[in-house]
């Protein structure tokens, strides 16, 4: 089975980049299928590719934006390309994360109306999509196959060795991590730690927020949040830290082995790998119950809160009881399902079945 994935394959020890499209390459490999990777399909010849496996969509806009009429362009050569193969799109997030203009918002629905099939991490996605894009899933197909786990970034270490290097005390620790894209975020935050802080628990802080998103960056800094805006941006002495670039391949097992609670700074988003992450290292997830966030979470017994109440006192709550469930068996039970049902080998082969059903439906 010839497959494309059109991404370009990052380095795989790249701090800037997400390890999903190496390892879904990797697993698809393994399991028998022939990849090519990248955006060629867009100006050169199509290929006799069975499958062409859309991820972000948003990836390829500017490869569109160069012609004149791109969204008809586009439309023209995902034609071409269903003529002689399935397209599919694996559903990462509903609209880019930033760019919110009528053009990418025009690339996506065009994806949605020209897929064959769509690949969701949860079943919520699946009721998201069909609410919000009705006319252009309908009658489509549509499967769940989870996110893979994130043992990449290599086994656990001592908690006591880690907490350590951070310099974190000997007392339960919350972890929050992630791209901070909006105000709303980054306000969570600071509610958060200030209810972990009132638990008695220590945090660890390692969020990126954009340089260029002045209002945002401007009130991080007013709020004398410490900072480091460099490649390398791990300091031992320093618990509080936004990163401007991606955290260091080698520090993210030590990273999360410091970690009890890892919380999600999400309020109304669709998915996020620190799901899986935090269930690869143990750790006790926390986050919003919208989406397959809280899908995933909450089948898994993880705890959530509510987006829409975020007071102080509800807040505390929801911190108390993640404490509590730190010396429970929630983390190893979290550990052992990374392992048995995130495994990407598992993950590759549930895509191959499903490109297979696509095709054998076609026939």
């Amino acid at each position: 089975m010839k497959v494309l994935i059109p991404f370009e394959i990052p380095e795989i020890n790249s701090s800037k980049q997400n390890p999903f499209i190496p390892e879904l390459v990797f697993s698809l490999k393994f399991n028998g299928c022939d990849i090519d990777t990248g955006v060629s399909f867009l100006d050169s010849d199509i290929k006799d590719w069975d499958i062409v496996n859309f991820q972000w969509p948003e990836y390829i806009l500017p490869f569109c934006g160069v012609k004149n009429d791109p969204i008809g362009w586009l439309r023209n050569r995902l034609l071409l390309i269903k003529k002689k193969s399935k397209i599919v799109i694996t559903i990462h997030n509903l609209l880019p994360h930033r760019d919110k203009s009528d053009f990418s918002r025009s690339v996506y629905s065009l994806l949605y109306e020209l897929a064959d099939g769509f690949i969701h991490f949860s079943e919520k996605s699946i009721d998201i999509i069909q609410q919000k894009f009705h006319a252009q899933v309908i009658n489509k197909k549509h499967t769940v196959i989870p996110h893979g786990n994130y043992s990449i970034y290599g086994p656990k270490v001592s908690k006591a060795e880690a907490k350590k290097f951070f310099g974190l005390q000997d007392k339960p620790s919350f972890l929050f991590m992630g791209a901070i894209r909006h105000k709303e975020e980054y306000k969570l935050i600071k509610l958060a730690s200030k209810c972990v802080k009132n638990a008695g628990a220590d945090s660890l802080q390692a969020y990126r927020i954009s340089i260029f998103d002045r209002k945002l960056f401007k009130e991080s800094i007013s709020n004398k949040v410490k900072f480091l805006i460099s490649k390398f941006w791990i300091n031992k002495s320093k618990k509080n830290i936004i990163y401007a670039s991606g955290i260091p391949f080698n520090m993210m097992s030590k990273l999360l082995s410091a970690t009890d609670v890892l919380f999600i700074p999400r309020i109304n988003s669709l998915n996020s790998g620190l799901v899986q992450l935090g269930f690869t290292y143990g750790c006790v997830v926390l986050g919003s119950e919208f989406g397959n966030i809280g899908d995933q979470l909450k089948q898994t017994n993880n705890p959530t809160f509510n987006y829409s109440n975020l007071s102080e006192d509800y807040f505390q709550g929801v911190i108390n009881k993640a404490v509590n469930l730190i010396n429970s068996n929630l983390g190893s039970n979290n550990l052992n399902f990374a392992h048995c049902n995130l495994d990407w080998n598992i993950i590759g082969k549930k895509y191959k079945l499903f490109y297979e059903e696509l095709i054998k439906n076609d026939a």
